[in-house]
């Protein structure tokens, strides 16, 4: 019983590798021409970049969600809710840039 576990584990963990990388090398090609090639950076973007795209994409489903849209507004369509979500989205890129910004990583 103990092999077949660790067979399984194994494969799950091969998958979730095989899965991380194809993700990375989706990201790669959609930013590569505004990328620095070095090798640091490029492991940085492997190590960091999809947890943070994760994280970006679970800030934009609570946001958008419709829970906290009603809250903000009862109607159905509310410029109330999209000024929220675009506030948010440009405090994100605002803090983005200024950390990419502090390690140079910008012109």
């Amino acid at each position: 019983m103990g092999s077949v576990f660790s067979k399984v584990t194994l494969g799950k963990l091969v998958g979730a590798t095989l899965a991380w990388l194809f993700f990375c090398g989706l990201l790669l090609v959609a930013i590569w021409p505004m990328m620095r090639q070095s090798t640091l950076q490029l492991v940085a973007f492997i190590v960091l970049g999809p947890p943070l795209y994760a994280l970006g994409e679970y800030v934009a489903d609570r946001v958008l969600s419709p829970e906290l849209g009603s809250r903000i507004s009862a109607k159905r369509f509310s410029a109330l809710r999209i000024l929220v979500a675009l506030g948010v989205a440009v405090l994100l890129v605002a803090i983005a840039s200024t950390i990419i910004w502090s390690f140079g990583l910008l012109p």
